[in-house]
């Protein structure tokens, strides 16, 4: 019901067609197959390969700690910048070109105070790929909240398998630093280049002098306290198993 007064909302019409469900589920499954693929790499073997390089305990964890920092950051003002252009596929694809430049940088440097900022670089741009991918689908999926793990799935598959396929085989190890590298750029490149076929997230047009539309209902009120208990429960989760995570 129309209140007196009350200004009246258009729905703002997409200039992207929509994309075939199937071709969404295809291009996430092997987005994050390969996405996460890379985070079995990087996530294990990145301590190591700083070890490797002659850093000791204390400057690894410097390091690492300095990469998670980084990691708060990047997801937080990428993802914004890529919210107001709208062009998720381009930001992902720079942010794991940008990781794996980074990372080549790393593996030629020699001192702590060159490793710092690029580590710092490295988190920056690859701690944001997964925020970019997660919000690109949570706006071309038709439901959500109830489609997103069935893509999400790939990445944990692809985690284990590539996991299990290190181990076995060898192929990487804490004493060759550059086969971390190698490994991690195999996977991350293709996973850049994926980003190509991911669904272009439909951009809304409003005629010229329209009035913007105007948030209603609870969403409008902003975070409540249930967001940030939820907030804080996950920053204390990871918290809690960072050294565990990184040094065990």
């Amino acid at each position: 019901v129309k209140e007196a007064g009350a200004e009246t909302r258009t729905p703002l019409p997409a200039i992207v067609p929509p994309v075939p469900e199937r071709r969404i589920f295809a291009a996430g499954w092997t987005s994050y197959a390969l996405l996460f693929g890379s985070y079995a790499i990087l996530t294990p073997y990145l301590q190591l390969f700083l070890g490797a390089r002659g850093f000791g305990p204390s400057r690894i964890g410097l390091l690492l700690g300095s990469f998670e920092l980084a990691g708060i950051a990047g997801p937080i003002l990428v993802t914004l910048l890529a919210d107001r252009l709208q062009r998720y596929r381009r930001f992902i694809a720079l942010s794991l070109a940008g990781a794996v430049a980074f990372f080549a940088l790393l593996h030629a440097s020699r001192s702590f105070a060159a490793a710092f900022p690029l580590v710092i670089g490295l988190g920056f741009c690859y701690r944001s790929a997964i925020p970019l991918g997660d919000a690109l689908f949570g706006r071309v999926l038709h439901d959500p909240s109830r489609q997103y793990g069935v893509i999400r799935v790939a990445g944990s598959a692809g985690f284990l398998v590539v996991s299990v396929v290190l181990q076995l085989t060898g192929w990487v190890s804490g004493t060759r630093p550059a086969s971390i590298l190698v490994a991690f750029a195999a996977l991350a490149v293709p996973a850049a280049l994926t980003a190509a076929i991911l669904p272009v997230v439909p951009r809304l047009s409003a005629p010229r002098g329209a009035p913007r539309p105007v948030a209603i209902g609870p969403a409008a009120a902003g975070f409540d306290a249930r967001f940030w208990t939820v907030i804080a429960v996950l920053f204390l989760a990871r918290f809690g198993i960072s050294a565990h995570y990184s040094f065990f």
